[in-house]
């Protein structure tokens, strides 16, 4: 066996451990949102319902994405070890199998949810902003366009996906893909951190975090989910080999970066665009400069008035 293919097989094998692992929290994580959903208030029931059947298929798509890696992998290292030429031959041979092809359908039908998801909680944060929303708009369709010409490219005869047409539509694809995830995550984080030094301004610094705090814009921004797209994403169109491991991961985290969103709406914690009036009434005092130099008097400014001014 040569290094090379030693180290595909060595690139999938910690993929799926990783996958398999990362595929718990997921289920974890769907599982705490199907409860708070369910106990939700009957105004949200038609969201809640919603919510549910979309983390529902997020997490079977996820599945279908890992078990076929898990399939793959039994017939290449246990089942079929003993065929000419040893597990590198089968894994070539059978690399655009039918039950590859359709696991690698469902990895794709995740990341378009999860982009999705994404792009509509971008419209949300951004305050309905069609502008801010429009170029991740298009490189959310030219992505989901790459992605099925990729999956089709990959099925043929003797294909492989770090290599020929495959490995071209497939690395056009992924940079689109994070591409699109960058942009929405730097549009998310600018816009909660802006919202984070307002928010501190008319309500306590508990409330700030919680909508606003580093975790949440870690959470809202789906950063891990993009992170490790930028890695796959050199990686794949570098041919490197551990590109699969990181596929696996990345795939993985389509699924655990929209959950965590989808936990933090049903809890209630989520950013939405009623978080600011309804923010508690603080008051507080300061001294304006103006009135400091002339005067000495202090003036209160309530929630309300900084809202109207927060809205201009």
């Amino acid at each position: 066996m040569s290094s090379a293919e030693l180290a595909i097989e060595r690139s999938l094998y910690v993929g799926n451990a990783l996958g398999a692992i990362l595929y718990g929290v997921q289920l974890t994580l769907c599982c705490q949102s199907v409860y708070f959903l369910c106990k939700g208030a009957p105004a949200s029931r038609k969201r809640n319902i919603s919510l549910i059947v979309y983390s529902l298929i997020l997490a079977l798509f996820v599945a279908i994405g890992l078990a076929a890696n898990f399939v793959f992998g039994q017939l290449t290292w246990i089942d079929r070890r003993n065929v000419p030429g040893g597990p590198a031959e089968f894994f070539g041979e059978n690399v655009n199998s039918w039950y590859n092809t359709f696991g690698t359908s469902g990895g794709y039908a995740g990341i378009f949810l999860g982009d999705a998801l994404m792009l509509y909680r971008c419209y949300t944060i951004t305050g309905c902003n069609l502008w801010l929303t429009i170029p991740p708009a298009i490189l959310f369709l030219g992505s989901t366009a790459l992605g099925i010409v990729s999956i089709i490219a990959s099925a043929a005869p003797n294909a492989f996906l770090l290599e020929g047409r495959p490995a071209q539509f497939g690395t056009a694809w992924t940079s689109l893909s994070v591409g699109f995830n960058i942009i929405v995550t730097i549009i998310i984080c600018v816009k909660l951190y802006l919202a984070y030094r307002r928010l501190r301004a008319i309500a306590s610094p508990e409330y700030a975090d919680i909508y606003t705090g580093a975790a949440a814009i870690l959470i809202e921004s789906a950063f891990p989910y993009a992170f490790f797209g930028i890695i796959f994403s050199i990686l794949y169109g570098l041919n490197n080999v551990s590109s699969l491991a990181f596929a696996i991961v990345w795939i993985a985290f389509t699924g655990i970066s929209p959950q965590l969103i989808i936990l933090r709406v049903a809890r209630g914690t989520a950013w939405s665009k009623n978080t600011i009036s309804n923010a508690p009434e603080s008051s507080m005092k300061f001294r304006e400069h103006s009135n400091m130099l002339e005067h000495g008097s202090d003036s209160t400014v309530n929630n309300t008035n900084l809202n109207r001014v927060m809205s201009k």
